[in-house]
């Protein structure tokens, strides 16, 4: 038995958050959660632990974020998984409103989530937090400049911490890989279906990411599927 660890996660309702929930679960590991939708989070209440363990939360209620993040063990592994994803639009055509929502959830509600929860995790002097970012934040990708500019921002936001932790800990921007989401079904339609489910994706993730710490503290990471 592995020794049990305190992870929160974000966006634990379907994809990549929900995937890595269970296997965590699964393993032994104390697992909390959030996510907008009420449903699936009274599904995973239902599940085996705390049923405080999981939380309808829009990132973006920063003051909902705090309330959620007082609740809290300061966790072991942080990650920050919730986003979203702007259908394909050349730039100059895209509405402001559609650019502004991908800064909005993918930055704003990631550091909404960061500021409340880094506290506790620096005040125990441990813990790594993950960032899901995307090879959308490292290079630029046609009509998704939205997307694109919130990644690169969670990059420099994660190099940024990583120099203001204290010793022993880590802040990791992560590209978790091209998987066959609900989010990448309705960007790539079909052509999604030949990407790894997140139930085939977390059977490399989930160790993959539980091995992470300080020695990768900053660094650019990607994972590589059945290392």
């Amino acid at each position: 038995m592995c020794e049990q660890l305190e992870i929160v996660i974000t966006g634990v309702s379907r994809g990549l958050g929900r995937a890595l929930t269970e296997w965590f679960a699964a393993r032994g590991h104390s697992v909390s959660g959030a996510a907008r939708s009420e449903a699936v989070i009274r599904a995973l209440k239902k599940q085996p632990g705390p049923a405080e363990a999981f939380s309808v939360l829009d990132i973006l209620d920063r003051p909902g974020v705090e309330a959620w993040a007082a609740s809290l063990r300061p966790p072991d592994l942080l990650i920050c998984n919730a986003g979203v994803l702007h259908p394909d639009t050349p730039f100059v055509d895209l509405d402001a409103e559609q650019f502004d929502r991908q800064l909005d959830v993918n930055v704003k509600g990631t550091a909404n989530v960061l500021r409340a929860v880094l506290p506790g995790m620096i005040q125990q002097g441990r813990g790594t937090v993950v960032v899901f970012t995307s090879g959308a934040g490292i290079r630029g990708y046609p009509e998704i400049s939205g997307y694109c500019a919130s990644k690169h921002a969670l990059e420099g936001l994660c190099k940024s911490l990583a120099l203001e932790i204290p010793e022993g800990m880590a802040v990791i921007p992560y590209q978790p890989g091209v998987i066959q989401t609900e989010m990448l079904l309705g960007h790539y339609g079909e052509r999604a279906r030949e990407y790894p489910l997140p139930q085939e994706w977390v059977e490399s993730a989930g160790p993959a990411l539980l091995a992470l710490g300080p020695e990768q503290n900053g660094q650019s990471l990607r994972l590589e599927l059945g290392g």
